[in-house]
């Protein structure tokens, strides 16, 4: 999901072919009882009876930046304002969850309606406070450019990967594309402002009291659209259109931006909701923040003046604030993870690798990356993925058993922190040994 305006070891250099049943030099030699790496007995692995485990190859779909565009819908095409009601959540959730108000086009909302299983509830967080909504810091007032009091939210509470912190039906749901028609009350500015009259009064002040970073510097947009500018969530296309959609929310929007965030947000559609989770471990305390760049992996320059430019401030998370050598590795860093896209979930490579004997090697480029990772504290959504997969294939294959769990569990919380369920690396995690290799 993303935000606003914008919406040296490569495992690509390890060999060239993927996955086929395990050469005779990758197994065991005893039928009885395998050996560990370092030569312990261990039990035999699942014979072809036993119903294998694959290894997850998870897909997580690109949501493109969500920069709402005038006259980009078809001449003719009937937008309607559709104020879409959902059932309360069950009364011991720690706040009441509100009607959404909803730019869509004519007969979109019944499809939405349609959907199967909806409205679900929204999921609850394990505990009922695990952030407050407080100020931030201020920055240098050089580097402030806007100068509105900032709020963030804060952990209140430690978090691992995949932990949930909030969830909540959105205040606004629009389309990216809106009409810039000349006639009274037809443009995009307009749309907007009908939509935050349609709402009920709590939430059009909760709506009205987000940051609006654009209104200040092009006094022609409407605040309800310099509102959104500032603050939509992309949530990808609904039923009923293939356009892009984006959400306004009254506390996810709260979470600030970092290139090292430690949060990310997720669309949950059966429930119509916004869930924030962890991206990685947070310490009580911690500012709670989430991307409002399309991609982690650019270099700092490039990031600060994508962000200066649609935000209105000069980023100081604790990758920007890195100078000289330091920033220069982190550059260099970032530029190798951008590197591990390309690799993708190719069997045929795998089966290669341990055909020439290079699963070590596999496991020594793979740790690399995750090394990368976590150095950066960069968990991007298209690398993270992969590059667990291929570990813990690795792993499994070489007879690493208890490493194989580990890197599962550790890919299970990410898959519950950007799609909201473990992708079956929680069946992994369980017993490796009855993984697929």
């Amino acid at each position: 999901m993303r935000r606003g305006f914008l919406l040296n070891k490569s495992l690509s250099d390890e060999g060239k072919s993927g996955r086929q049943p395990v050469s005779s030099a990758s197994k065991p030699l005893n039928k009885e009882t395998e050996r560990g790496v370092h030569g312990e007995a261990r039990e035999p692995r699942a014979t072809a009876e036993v119903a294998r485990v694959p290894i997850p190859a998870i897909h997580i779909p690109a949501i493109p930046h969500h920069e709402l565009i005038a006259a980009a819908l078809t001449l003719g095409t009937q937008i309607t304002l559709h104020v879409v009601h959902l059932p309360l959540p069950p009364s011991d959730l720690a706040y009441a969850e509100h009607t959404t108000t909803c730019i869509l086009l004519s007969g979109q909302a019944p499809q939405i309606l349609a959907s199967p299983g909806f409205p679900r509830d929204p999921a609850r967080p394990r505990h009922a406070h695990l952030y407050d909504i407080r100020p931030v810091p201020a920055l240098p007032a050089p580097e402030q450019i806007n100068t509105e009091v900032e709020l963030g939210l804060f952990a209140t509470s430690s978090l691992e990967p995949g932990d949930l912190i909030l969830s909540e039906r959105p205040l606004l749901l629009t389309l990216r594309a809106l009409p810039a028609g000349s006639a009274p009350g037809t443009s995009a500015d307009d749309i907007l402002e009908r939509a935050a009259e349609a709402m009920p009064a709590r939430e059009r002040r909760a709506f009205l009291a987000l940051r609006n970073c654009k209104t200040h510097g092009d006094p022609r947009l409407s605040r309800a659209r310099g509102i959104v500018a500032t603050n939509a969530l992309g949530i990808g296309s609904l039923p009923g259109h293939a356009g892009d959609c984006a959400v306004v929310c009254e506390r996810t929007c709260r979470a600030n931006h970092s290139c090292s965030p430690n949060a990310v947000a997720r669309w949950d559609l059966p429930s119509f909701s916004v869930e924030l989770r962890a991206r990685r471990p947070v310490r009580a305390g911690e500012e709670l923040t989430i991307s409002y760049l399309p991609d982690l992996t650019l270099p700092r320059a490039a990031r600060v003046d994508l962000l200066r430019a649609s935000y209105a401030f000069t980023c100081a998370c604790t990758a920007c604030a890195l100078s000289g050598a330091a920033r220069t590795r982190s550059d260099a860093r970032r530029a190798l993870l951008a590197r591990q896209r390309s690799l993708g979930y190719d069997d045929a490579r795998f089966a290669g690798w341990l055909r020439e004997g290079a699963g070590e090697r596999v496991v020594a480029a793979c740790e690399s990356v995750m090394a990368l990772i976590d150095e950066e504290g960069c968990v991007e959504d298209g690398v993270w993925a992969v590059g667990l997969h291929w570990l813990c294939r690795a792993y499994c294959a070489l007879g690493r058993d208890e490493e194989a769990r580990a890197c599962a569990r550790r890919a299970t919380g990410l898959a519950r922190a950007f799609t909201g369920g473990d992708g079956g690396w929680a069946r992994v995690a369980e017993d490796p040994r009855m993984t697929e290799n």
